[in-house]
């Protein structure tokens, strides 16, 4: 006997169900990450999925390796300050849904980040000490990411925990005594 009721619906059914289409964008109506972005439960994959990227490969086809889902609107309005509030997070009209690398996306987007080309001009660290030569070390985390680091801040962190472990104290706490 078929199943009845919403998880026998088609992936398209349950997924248009839950987008509003105005006139520029197509904002996803469900569910919302922390992060601002549509989302939609897949039982086959046993997870939810980006609702933009569900959108790219319903209408156009398999997202290409090694790339991620854009928002050109987002890129077009320069009212929106980006972050977790920007609406162009739940757009899912894939005329505003371009595959690109992660690099191109954080060029494009408007948050400070360590792989753009802000931060790489970026000459002095948060707390004043230059990003020279000498003073800066670069590697890249487990994401991809190139990340540089400030040599001074980094000695000054390593002292600070040693002075706090030394003294039996670990993330802030006193050490147990038996």
């Amino acid at each position: 006997m078929p199943r009845s009721g919403p998880k026998s619906k088609s992936l398209a059914l349950r997924f248009w169900a839950k987008v509003e289409i105005t006139p520029t964008c197509w904002i996803w109506k469900g569910a919302i990450t922390t992060n601002g972005y549509g989302e939609l439960y897949l039982a086959a994959k046993k997870r939810p999925e980006s609702a933009h990227r569900i959108a790219y490969e319903l209408m156009i086809g398999p997202l290409p390796e090694e790339r991620e889902i854009d928002h050109l609107c987002h890129n077009v309005d320069t009212s929106c300050a980006g972050g977790h509030g920007c609406p162009h997070r739940r757009c899912v009209n894939p005329e505003h849904l371009e595959p690109v690398t992660r690099r191109v996306n954080s060029l494009r987007g408007r948050l400070p980040a360590l792989n753009t080309k802000r931060g790489a001009d970026q000459s002095i660290c948060k707390h004043g000490h230059p990003f020279s030569p000498d003073n800066t070390y670069t590697y890249t985390n487990r994401r991809g990411f190139k990340q540089r680091v400030c040599r001074e801040c980094a000695r000054r962190r390593d002292r600070q925990h040693y002075e706090r472990t030394k003294h039996g104290v670990s993330n802030g706490r006193s050490a147990q005594i038996n």
